[in-house]
């Protein structure tokens, strides 16, 4: 995971950096400025390799909130399998009510698919879901991992169909003795069985009095895929609008029910700030490309892969920046180079970081990126775009320069990787050329100051 990053350390590392590094701060009695020699370096040797991290937090309530959840079983032959489903915890959306004389007609389950990346891979490919009932409590104050098993019960609804990624569906709500049709963005609607909607509102009236005593008899649904496909799904959990009402949750169960002739519902809902939600996520290398690349640095000196969901990251190794003994870095860049597949209708990641992995497994940005977080608001201003080259190849570059520098004063080891952000969440992936390729070999480029 990534580690919480603290303002006023960060702050302080700024101004002591600067401090030290920044040429115009050279006291100019010591050193004639006329004297000093600015040069630039681009023929450093690197290594380069594929991994995997050791682990991946999958949901954390008080570091990040998730901006899509991917779902389904992806069969890539240069990537592996793939398999993606999610914990998730429901809450009490209406208050208790008397149910008395009511009868069960349905049990919905409505799932929001993402609007910023719905899909990825063959849209049209046919998905299975089976939902199950949790068996163990899921804590919100608890980080959870991609490698999470949560314990499971009996299935409860299942769903076979091609998603629309586009339309809007009309669906019907019920307020009091008036049927309200409105109009909801792209999702999914799972036919529940009767008995679990009968197990809600028949429950005990005080499980519905809060939802401490809810969580304790509900403790939560499981979205398992069941079909294998050329890519995945992604649903919206957070809040969405429809026609007539704004922050509507992203995944909710309504129980449809007739009391004494009026018709009527009642439901239950994933709060994108109060609930668990944990993807669990299970990579299978077994017969793909990945799998002979995987930790090789003779391989990787070609070829390397980074993806997000629980794929792998890139390692850059830096071996020769003991030339750099005794200058100050006034700015560098680590240039890649990649390229989509063969015949691939996926894009490459639209935002790739710089990372540090540390002993125990965690994982920190490194300093521009996380400067740029933190005076910017985005890790974009650190690099990490993708710029089209043509003919399928993508040109990414990162600032570097402040890392180098940690690097070269013995505080940080002579590695970084490259990751894709938002890795929990995006299913974008990309071939990066290692940095030994014959034609795009990876390039560290430094502007530096030799006194």
């Amino acid at each position: 995971m990534i580690k919480p990053i603290f303002y006023f350390l960060l702050l302080t590392l700024l101004f002591s950096s600067l401090a030290c590094n920044d040429p115009a701060a050279i006291d100019t009695d010591i050193v004639d400025i006329d004297l000093v020699d600015v040069q630039t370096m681009d023929d450093f040797a690197l290594s380069s390799y594929s991994t995997f991290e050791d682990s991946i937090v999958s949901f954390s309530q008080l570091e990040f909130l998730q901006p899509q959840y991917p779902f389904g079983i992806d069969e890539d032959p240069v990537f592996g399998t793939s398999t993606n489903g999610m914990a998730l915890q429901f809450l009490l959306l209406d208050p208790p009510l008397d149910f008395t004389n009511a009868i069960v007609d349905s049990v919905i389950l409505e799932l929001h698919i993402s609007q910023n990346l719905p899909f990825s891979g063959d849209s049209v490919q046919t998905i299975g879901i089976e939902v199950l009932q949790i068996e163990e409590t899921l804590d919100v104050l608890t980080r959870y991992y991609t490698t999470q098993e949560t314990e499971l019960g009996e299935i409860i609804g299942t769903y076979t169909g091609v998603p629309n990624f586009t339309d809007p569906v009309p669906t019907v709500r019920f307020q009091q003795d008036t049927i309200l049709i409105d109009t909801l963005p792209p999702h999914i609607r799972v036919r529940l069985t009767d008995l679990f909607g009968q197990q809600i509102i028949f429950s005990d009236p005080a499980v519905l009095q809060s939802n401490g005593n809810f969580l304790e008899q509900f403790r939560g649904l499981y979205l398992r895929p069941t079909l294998p496909n050329n890519g995945l799904i992604s649903f919206d959990l957070n809040s969405v609008n429809t026609e007539f009402q704004a922050a509507v949750n992203g995944a909710t169960v309504l129980v449809f029910y007739t009391q004494n002739g009026v018709r009527s519902q009642y439901q239950i809902a994933v709060s994108s700030l109060l609930s668990v939600k944990v993807p669990e996520q299970m990579s299978d290398l077994s017969g793909s490309t990945l799998e002979e690349f995987i930790d090789d640095e003779v391989l990787g000196d070609s070829l390397t892969f980074v993806q997000g969901l629980s794929g792998p990251n890139v390692v850059v190794g830096f071996n020769d920046l003991n030339r750099l003994d005794g200058s100050i870095i006034n700015g560098a860049t680590l240039e890649v180079f990649a390229t989509t597949l063969n015949g691939d209708n996926r894009e490459v990641p639209q935002q790739l970081v710089l990372i540090e992995e540390f002993d125990d497994g965690t994982v920190n940005l490194t300093r521009d990126f996380a400067l740029s977080l933190i005076f910017g608001g985005t890790v974009a201003n650190a690099g990490g775009q993708p710029e089209d080259m043509g003919n399928g190849i993508y040109r990414y570059t990162f600032d570097i320069g402040g890392q180098l520098q940690d690097i070269l004063a013995g505080e940080k080891n002579d590695k970084v990787a490259i990751r894709v952000d938002n890795k929990i969440s995006d299913t974008r992936r990309a071939v990066i050329f290692g940095a030994g390729h014959s034609t795009y070999p990876m390039k560290l480029n430094v502007t530096y100051t030799k006194l």
